[in-house]
């Protein structure tokens, strides 16, 4: 065999390193390009997969090395199928994780590295709502994909017929409001003014209609050093109160009764004037009467001047069971598909749902619709629930217990108190 000389030596090693430096770029330990991708991300959520295609499409041009794939659960048993699947390891990447589960799903969800994205930044780009409900410890938990809010959806024909021109802005305004809407025979309430003072048999939005009227009394908040709520104050026992007596026949303002049903479909049928809903909640109204003529206006004040709305929401998470690489594609994915404004914009105008980013908030003000959730979004307060299922169960108990007389109020809020701070110690 001939001996190589220097030259031959020198090409056939860089031919070598060539050829090693190849190898090591296909088999991902270099970087480089690849004829694959490098990261698979599994998403999942509660939305039709139209509402993901651009943001996904969007993503994967701006990161070529990740792949999403997005898998859409059914809203009534997402939580427990997303339970399931994270405790026997197939869970997804990233999902969509409601605003009121910090205290509940912590340990399930992976915070980003502040080097990623920070406190200050989550605060200059979202309203203070969001800061409450996905930072804790000075880390991100999650981020918003819209924010959604409690306001007044009223029928405007009803109102015309009883003069009514503008919907109340205050609760003062809103007492006379249901005066005026509801109508009687023969003593017997047969026409609603209002759906609120029932539990959440027939007002299913009852636990958050009573949290907005406790957090317009700066009640509900959850002292972070004790890890406690205080319901026993004579300021508590007020906001009960109020809210009970639209249900009670001897109120000046008994505007609402179990036999109307659910107050959604009461709304729909024309046989109520006004309910508190969310903006997801449209749709159905819609759909089961197509030609009503819906108005949306912001949730009453008792004090104009510092606004108080109730926020609920669905933020994007990542999963704490993913391996290190996958977490960060998977934080890179929730940074962009929350903060880039064609998708976020892409995302909100698919599902019609509010944005959550401030300067698309700015944007849609004017929007018939999504607008007055929209801007509540601002003023917005939530508290941290140790279980929001245990908690309404635990409010509808008490409007019940009360409304009935079976306990006073004081003893009725003061149970209710027992028992959040219970789940709370948990």
């Amino acid at each position: 065999m001939p001996q190589l000389n220097r030259k031959q030596i020198i090409i056939l090693g860089a031919i070598g390193l060539a050829v090693i430096i190849v190898l090591l770029i296909l088999i991902g330990i270099l970087p480089g390009r690849r004829s694959g991708s490098e990261v698979s991300l599994e998403l999942w959520g509660i939305d039709d997969k139209d509402a993901w295609k651009s943001v996904i499409n969007n993503f994967e041009q701006l990161y070529p090395e990740v792949s999403v794939n997005y898998t859409e659960v059914t809203p009534g048993s997402y939580e427990e199928e997303l339970l399931n699947a994270l405790a026997a390891g197939r869970g997804p990447d990233v999902f969509m994780f409601k605003s009121t589960w910090l205290l509940k799903h912590r340990n399930k969800i992976y915070p980003a590295q502040t080097s990623k994205i920070s406190p200050e930044t989550v605060s200059s780009l979202f309203p203070q709502v969001v800061e409450d409900d996905f930072i804790a410890d000075n880390r991100v938990y999650a981020l918003p994909l819209s924010v959604d809010t409690l306001a007044i959806v009223y029928n405007r024909d009803i109102f015309d017929g009883r003069g009514l021109a503008l919907p109340p802005k205050t609760w003062s305004e809103f007492e006379a409001a249901v005066s005026k809407l509801r109508t009687f025979t023969g003593g017997n309430l047969i026409s609603s003014g209002a759906s609120l003072g029932a539990s959440s048999g027939t007002v299913p939005n009852a636990p958050d209609i009573l949290s907005l009227l406790l957090l317009e009394r700066d009640i509900l908040t959850i002292d972070v050093d004790s890890d406690r709520v205080d319901l026993t104050s004579q300021t508590a026992e007020e906001a009960l109160r109020f809210y009970l007596k639209f249900a009670d026949p001897e109120s000046s303002v008994y505007a609402w009764n179990n036999s109307f049903g659910n107050s959604i479909e009461a709304l729909a049928s024309e046989k109520t004037a006004m309910v508190f809903a969310y903006s997801d909640e449209i749709p159905e109204i819609r759909e089961r009467n197509p030609q009503i003529d819906l108005g949306i206006s912001a949730a009453p004040q008792f004090n104009l001047s510092n606004s108080v709305n109730y926020a609920k929401y669905w933020g994007l998470a990542v999963s704490a069971t993913s391996v290190q690489t996958t977490r960060e594609a998977a934080w890179d994915f929730v940074i962009f598909a929350t903060t880039d404004g064609a998708s976020a914009t892409s995302y909100a105008s698919t599902t019609r749902r509010p944005p959550a980013l401030r300067f698309l908030i700015n944007q849609i003000s004017g929007d018939s619709e999504l607008g007055v959730f929209a801007a509540q979004a601002l003023t917005a307060k939530s508290w941290r629930q140790p279980d929001e299922g245990l908690v309404r169960i635990i409010f509808d108990k008490m409007i019940r217990d009360a409304s009935s007389g079976e306990l006073e109020l004081g003893l009725a809020l003061e149970r209710a108190e027992v028992e959040i701070n219970a789940l709370l110690r948990k």
